[in-house]
């Protein structure tokens, strides 16, 4: 489940120190919004550096000869195209293997340079090239390793000189030229990474307000139905327990019509909140419309289940409520109780099941929890308007 929305930044500064210090799913999901992008951007850039073969004759078509077979190496840079197609998720080995690769790229570009005339001198333009890398490739990879790789990139040249690996390489010179451009480059990442909070943040904020009930803050239909189709398939598929709660609101057309509607929105946002406190992370309250609220229990069997719903109920039955006059008055809830079978076939007879036993502990008298598989004979009229026409349930 995504976080709050309230949990993101929501100042420059708050929003800086996020970028440099982001939780996993702001990471995956930049990962996956830029993935396609730098997987066609590394690709290009490795066709590129290996064409640049001319530029290398240019300068000194004798040492060129010794270029062809380093300019080459760069074409590496298309399996690690191809291998990235099929990495879906960001990981620290990832960003550590690309930057070092990247890096290794600059290293052989060094080594370029060394079998060219004066390849150093003419070539420290050449290294304008790591900055670009690290605005377009680094783009899926989060704030902090962008400035990592491009201050890598700029002091490596400077390292290969102190090592006599670049021949006569010109610190003072390379410094005037690279530095600024490094430090133009760290600039426009942070911009581009803050712009890109921005968008996730309104993201977040979109997807909030199409899945979450705005009076209760519980999760919507939209939002629990996909999600109930998706947990029964993984609990058929790993044996794990599933159960549904199904809760309704006694008599609640008598609370409107008695303290208004505004009090009954409060026992609606009561009832949310009672929910939420009886159930853990991993589970999901949703409203479903009305007074009607679902309560999915991952990993729990229908005596545990039970449990829960006969916790929720008399909580909810203890509660003291006051009108907008003052007056004071309680109200009960109803519970269907149903764990996950074979037979059911979908979501909706999974639904059914549960609204079965819901609307067996209304008839039978209100205020009460009742199991599933305690209720006796065919759907009712509510339990088929949940149903498909074609869907396949079994009747109860």
């Amino acid at each position: 489940m995504i976080n709050s929305f309230a949990e993101l930044p929501g100042t420059l500064i708050a929003g800086l120190r996020f970028l440099f210090f982001p939780d996993r799913d702001f990471l995956q999901k930049k990962y996956e919004d830029h993935r396609r992008f730098t997987i066609i951007v590394s690709a290009f850039l490795s066709v590129l550096w290996a064409a640049l073969w001319g530029w290398d004759w240019v300068i000194d078509p004798v040492g060129a000869d010794n270029t062809v077979v380093l300019r080459l190496f760069f074409l590496v840079a298309l399996a690690y195209s191809l291998t990235l197609y099929f990495i879906r998720k960001s990981s620290s080995w990832l960003t550590i293997i690309t930057v070092v690769g990247m890096l290794a790229a600059e290293a052989n570009f060094i080594l370029i340079l060394n079998h060219l005339d004066n390849g150093i001198v003419y070539g420290l333009g050449g290294f304008m090239y790591c900055m670009f890398i690290a605005v377009l490739v680094f783009q899926c990879f989060s704030l902090i390793t962008n400035i990592i790789y491009t201050l890598s990139a700029t002091l490596l040249p400077h390292l290969a000189g102190e090592l006599a690996i670049a021949d006569n390489f010109q610190h003072f010179q390379y410094a005037a030229l690279i530095w600024p451009a490094a430090l133009l480059a760290i600039v426009t990442q942070v911009v581009q990474s803050h712009h890109y909070l921005l968008r996730y943040k309104l993201e977040r904020q979109l997807e909030a307000l199409s899945t979450t009930d705005a009076l209760t803050g519980a999760r919507n239909r939209r939002y629990f139905i996909p999600l109930l189709a998706k947990e029964i398939r993984r609990a058929k598929r790993t044996g794990q327990k599933l159960s549904l709660l199904m809760l309704d609101i006694d008599m609640f057309k008598r609370v409107n019509d008695t303290y208004g509607h505004l009090t009954g929105d409060r026992v609606i946002h009561n009832v949310s909140v009672i929910g939420h406190q009886f159930a853990r992370d991993i589970d999901v309250v949703a409203r479903l419309g009305g007074e009607e609220f679902a309560i999915l229990l991952t990993a729990c069997d229908q005596q545990q289940a039970v449990q829960v719903a006969e916790r929720i109920r008399s909580a909810i039955a203890s509660v003291t409520m006051y009108s907008e006059d003052k007056a004071v008055f309680s109200y009960t809830v109803s519970i269907g109780v149903a764990e996950l079978e074979e037979s059911d076939k979908d979501e909706r007879c999974f639904l059914g099941r549960a609204d079965s036993a819901l609307y067996e502990a209304k008839e039978s008298g209100r205020n009460r929890v009742v199991l599933a598989t305690d209720v006796k004979g065919v759907f009712n009229s509510r339990n088929r308007a949940l149903t498909s026409e074609n869907s396949e349930c079994p009747e109860s």
